[in-house]
């Protein structure tokens, strides 16, 4: 490559540099924003509590076909404590997540 390609290729190189280096902070201050709004927003979300989660299973309609997932009310009814813990652990870390 002669001079002339070599001045071209850093002038180019210096154009990118500078290009995503602007974009970064500007990018930066964009995600320190939202991680902001995410953490109040995350305050006001309480997680949820066994005794929450069996009283909403207590008034399904028993009668109801399953959806797309197949669990039906009765399956839910019939869930030891073990399984209606992992279901609340799913709920809040739904919550925790922001999903």
């Amino acid at each position: 490559m002669g001079k002339k390609g070599q001045g071209k290729s850093k002038l180019f190189a210096q154009h990118i540099s500078e290009f995503f280096s602007q974009l970064n902070n500007a990018q930066d201050r964009e995600v320190e924003q939202d991680l902001a709004s995410h953490i109040q927003l995350q305050e006001s979300l309480k997680a949820f509590t066994l005794r929450e989660i069996k009283d909403y299973i207590k008034k399904l309609n028993k009668k109801n076909t399953p959806v797309l997932d197949l669990i039906t009310a009765r399956m839910l009814t019939e869930l030891t404590r073990v399984g209606l813990v992992n279901l609340m652990s799913i709920f809040n870390a739904v919550l925790w997540l922001e999903y």
